[in-house]
């Protein structure tokens, strides 16, 4: 008995003629979907960018510090840097006059001041800007200012400062003039002196940065030979690092 073949498969697609055209199954359409405008797209955020950056700021500035922290331990075990010392070595007032007037109190005034400055140092070398000095009396009572100009100090050295200020006809304070008067008659007349410069360091052909210096020596006891008290100074550096 002769066996039928099967069918072929029906291509995708297909109607079959037989069926009614009312009872064919339509897919539903697709709603397409809105377009947004390109401005309304959210951002993409950069924090990648971002902290690559900070990265490679923060390790140059590490690598700086360290080569900073080499470089000055290197020069410090090399060189063996010291400060410079200060003295007030003498004061003496070969003028003082204080006259008392109807018109006032008026003062005349030179006043001779020795000052040295040491550089302990074997392989360093320091330069000084000009050198102003002044003289006061209990912060109210100027007796004047004087000024060295700039130098250079070579390596274990010590250098020998004179000052000589005056003042001629400054009127003064009724009170001051005869706290100075009696004191000055009993020679235990006391004032405050301040050196003021900016020092540098010198190796060689290498001169580095200035820093401020301030040597303040208060009651220093003054007489009109010379002598009086060993004075005790104070010295700051940069403005805000004391020594005594």
């Amino acid at each position: 008995m002769a066996q039928s073949n099967p069918g072929l498969k029906r291509p995708p697609g297909y109607l079959d003629p037989s069926v009614p055209k009312s009872q064919v199954q339509k897919k539903p359409t697709s709603i397409p979907r809105s377009q947004i405008p390109p401005s309304f797209h959210p951002k993409r955020k950069r924090r990648s960018c971002c902290c690559c950056c900070c990265c490679t700021i923060i390790s140059l500035i590490l690598f700086l510090l360290i080569i900073f922290a080499i470089f000055g331990t290197l020069f410090y075990f090399w060189f063996q840097p010291k400060l410079p010392t200060f003295h007030l070595h003498s004061i003496k007032t070969p003028t003082f006059t204080v006259n008392l007037t109807s018109g006032g109190t008026y003062l005349d005034a030179v006043t001779d001041v020795r000052f040295e400055t040491t550089n302990p140092n074997t392989k360093l070398e320091f330069m000084y800007d000009d050198i102003n000095v002044r003289i006061s009396y209990e912060d109210t009572a100027d007796l004047g200012t004087a000024t060295v100009p700039a130098f250079t100090q070579g390596r274990k050295n010590t250098t020998v400062l004179d000052f000589e200020t005056s003042v001629k006809h400054l009127l003064i304070d009724d009170d001051i003039g005869g706290r100075l008067k009696n004191q000055l008659h009993d020679n235990n007349m006391v004032v405050d002196v301040e050196v003021k410069t900016r020092v540098g360091v010198g190796v060689g052909s290498l001169k580095f940065g200035m820093m401020d210096v301030k040597v303040v020596c208060e009651n220093v006891q003054v007489k009109s030979n010379g002598g009086g008290s060993e004075p005790k100074c104070k010295i700051n550096l940069l403005k805000w690092i004391n020594i005594h």
